[in-house]
């Protein structure tokens, strides 16, 4: 489910703006997106509705201070000069809600995946993420300078502070997460989530079941006629929102096992079956190599009808469900009829019965191999090529129509016999 909220953007002396955020609620998990914002001023704050019911439940706010003091006495020769630098991130929970805070009190960083629930350091009052303290003293006789940097947010990215959210009577627990620069010099707001279940745990970075993006115009199409899964290119758009995913996984399915093809299957089918694409912002187009096989692992051939699907994995951080996207149509990898490929490598092959002839007139097949294969593309038996003429029994094999399939240096041609 996704909802258009107004940003919470606001500063102490500046116009408030605004920003798009997208909300996902799963189970029981309550996720939303904004737009990343950064603030950089002093008194720039931003008010935190953990809950998106319009009541602002915290309050992050940074403080920057540079000033210099300078005085002169002539009498007495007395001269001094002060610079004081002072940067400082703070949260103010509002509505008596609370933050988890560190041993000495500072709001703590949280990792990933740490537990936010009854038992954490709960506080209720405002306290600093950090601060950057420096100063310069200047006199006619000495200086001196000094400076430190307190707190665990210092230079820190994606990291979270635990939050109690507490309304009606009921406590919820979340989560909101930042970056903070160096020496505190800015604070930037990404995303927050709570759990909607009152008192359930909640753990830092947890979006709930958030689906990755899907690829879309997933497509295969027949481009050549070398007898095997090169004569298929395949294609598709990337996603919407690639940060979501870790990798795609195209795969090749018999389109008559397409309709009940899931995510699950697509999940447990072997790397020797997929192609894996690496998001990187373009759209993706390949041709097969001729050793491509389909999801059952058996070699891709022409005659059969087959799907292509595309699995979106996600990165397990913006996303943690599997998508899959699927070829609106089909494809089925063809030879032109009227064009006897094997006669262009010397070769004539014709059956008798249950048996087999491959007369090769030529020397580039010495040595080679033709593979029988049935209609569901699995190589049954196989011809060694000698010069002259080469023959198989087939009265083993079912009634049913099979391929020969036989392979040159530099060129493939393939020829279907009915076995009766």
């Amino acid at each position: 489910m996704n909802n258009s909220l107004q940003s919470k953007l606001k500063t102490y002396s500046i116009l408030a703006g605004s920003a798009i955020a997208a909300t996902t609620a799963k189970a029981d998990i309550v996720y939303t997106d904004i737009n990343d914002v950064s603030f950089s001023n002093n008194g720039q704050f931003y008010d935190l509705d953990l809950n998106n019911d319009g009541t602002p439940d915290f309050k992050l706010e940074i403080t920057k201070i540079n000033n210099i003091i300078s005085s002169y006495y002539y009498s007495s020769y007395s001269f001094y000069i002060v610079g004081v630098k002072y940067n400082a991130v703070a949260l103010q929970p509002l509505n008596t809600n609370e933050a988890v805070v560190s041993g000495g009190l500072y709001i703590d960083a949280l990792n990933q995946n740490t537990p936010i629930n009854q038992v954490a350091n709960w506080n209720a009052n405002q306290n600093n993420l950090g601060y950057f303290l420096s100063y310069y003293y200047s006199n006619y006789w000495s200086n001196s300078n000094s400076a430190t940097s307190n707190g665990p947010w210092n230079n820190t990215q994606n990291k979270y502070i635990g939050l109690k959210l507490k309304v009606s009577g009921n406590t919820y627990y979340g989560w909101v997460r930042l970056d903070v620069a160096n020496l505190y010099d800015n604070f930037t707001v990404k995303d927050y989530t709570f759990q909607d279940a009152p008192n359930m745990p909640i753990k830092a970075g947890d979006q709930g079941n958030i689906n990755a993006d899907i690829a879309i115009n997933v497509n295969g199409i027949d481009i050549a006629n070398n007898g095997d899964a090169s004569d298929m290119q395949v294609s598709f758009t990337k996603a919407a929102d690639e940060t979501k995913i870790s990798s795609y996984r195209l795969m090749i399915v018999k389109a008559s096992q397409a309709g009940t093809f899931g995510i699950n299957d697509a999940k447990n089918i072997l790397p020797v079956s997929y192609m894996v694409h690496p998001p990187n912002g373009s759209n993706f187009q390949a041709n097969l190599a001729s050793n491509f096989t389909d999801t059952d692992g058996d070699p891709i051939i022409q005659n059969v009808v087959y799907k292509v699907f595309v699995l979106s994995v996600p990165d397990g951080i913006n996303a943690t469900a599997y998508q899959l996207s699927s070829q609106q149509g089909t494809v089925t990898l063809t030879i032109p009829q009227g064009i006897d490929e094997t006669k262009l490598l010397g070769l004539h092959i014709y059956s008798s019965g249950k048996t087999i002839f491959i007369e090769n007139t030529g020397k580039e097949l010495n040595g080679k191999h033709a593979d029988i294969i049935n209609i569901q593309g699995q190589i049954v038996e196989t011809i060694l090529l000698q010069s002259g003429l080469n023959s198989g029994d087939f009265s083993q094999l079912s009634n049913g129509i099979y391929w020969i399939k036989v392979r040159g240096i530099n060129a493939q041609a393939t020829k279907v016999f009915l076995n009766e």
